[in-house]
């Protein structure tokens, strides 16, 4: 080795100032002044603070621009990530929900409530203003908070539909004294209902549409009114189908008119007054050829092919058990009293529908 060329073990020939050269443990190595040690280990520190918060490290161009005290250009600070651990979800969509359930049902029991001296109209427009009060959050966070919006739009639907049930039912003194008049405005309501959830489209608020309007028919406790919701109900679930294409959707609104239809067959034990069978058939089984044939035309809408296997099977069961189901509970019920005549004009309707 040239005798004029420094080795880097001379502590003589070692730049000091020279940021590379630390000694081990972290000292300054020897001739360097203890403050570029202090700034050594500021510099530590400072770097494994920007590891822990997750920052990324300044690059030269950033670090001038501090330093000279000019703006970050646009864009170049980005937005700290949000947690998505789980208290996150529990607090922020969780809790929500809960919070949501538990004020509508509150808000429920109040406007069901009878306060002394107090008419039955200011109930119901509290249950109004408390609808009106949950659409405005659930429109004003939409964008923002979605879920708690949708939760929000749930609780708005639910105390709608039991304002407008007080008008008439569960009240000693009701608004509307005439029954007609009360399922009219509860009808009207639960259209209005159907198409905010379409256009807003929520799958599961339709959902909770549909079982409003079961549990309307009933309790509105009339035979024709309740088979011809079904028909209707049956209906709207076609057309809701396809226009958004909900396949769970179709496989939950095809079950529930045939529960409900078992359930007036056998006297409304859902009601609490046990299984004794209506007293006349007041043509069910015509109700039931209607409201099975759009909900069997489900499966036969464009696209319908695209559903999974599951669900055609699903629904297919569905249609075929309960209607089954529907036609012996009839023939139990009425065979001997009654001649067969709507059962063999129904059976025929449906040998024709499945020859179709």
């Amino acid at each position: 080795m040239n005798a004029d060329t420094p080795h880097p073990s001379d502590p003589a020939q070692v730049d000091p100032a020279d940021p590379a050269v630390v000694g081990r443990g972290g000292a300054a190595p020897a001739g360097q002044p203890a403050s570029g040690r202090s700034e050594r280990l500021l510099e530590a520190r400072l770097k494994r603070m920007e590891n822990y918060l997750g920052f990324r490290p300044l690059t030269e161009t950033e670090a001038e621009g501090i330093l000279n005290g000019l703006p970050p250009p646009a864009g170049a600070v980005k937005a700290v990530a949000a947690d998505e651990g789980l208290e996150m979800e529990i607090g922020e969509y969780w809790l929500a929900r809960v919070g949501v359930l538990a004020l509508s049902v509150g808000l429920a029991f109040l406007v069901a409530y009878p306060f002394a001296g107090l008419p039955a109209l200011a109930s119901c427009l509290i249950g109004y203003a408390a609808a009106a009060s949950f659409f405005a959050m659930s429109h004003r966070w939409r964008q923002g908070l979605p879920d708690t919006s949708h939760i929000l739009f749930g609780g708005a639907l639910f105390l709608l539909y039991f304002a407008t049930l007080r008008l008439h039912f569960f009240s000693a003194h009701p608004v509307l004294p005439n029954r007609g008049a009360g399922l009219a405005m509860m009808v009207l309501v639960l259209a209005v209902e159907f198409v905010l959830t379409a256009r807003r489209p929520s799958e599961l608020m339709t959902v909770l549409v549909l079982g409003l309007s079961l549990v309307t028919g009933l309790i509105s406790d009339h035979a024709v009114f309740q088979l011809g919701l079904l028909v209707v109900l049956a209906a709207a679930t076609y057309g809701l189908v396809r226009l958004r294409g909900w396949p769970w959707f179709s496989l939950v609104a095809t079950g529930l008119p045939y529960f409900m239809h078992l359930d007036w067959l056998l006297g409304h034990p859902l009601l609490g007054r046990g299984f004794h069978g209506v007293g006349a058939a007041q043509g069910n089984l015509l109700a039931l050829a209607a409201y099975t044939v759009p909900l069997a035309a489900i499966g036969f809408r464009p696209k319908a092919e695209e559903d999974h296997v599951v669900l055609r099977i699903g629904r297919a069961l569905v249609i075929s058990g309960a209607t089954m189901l529907v036609a012996l509970v009839n023939v139990r019920l009425f065979s001997a009293t009654q001649p067969p005549w709507t059962e063999t004009v129904a059976a025929s309707g449906f040998l024709v529908l499945a020859y179709a």
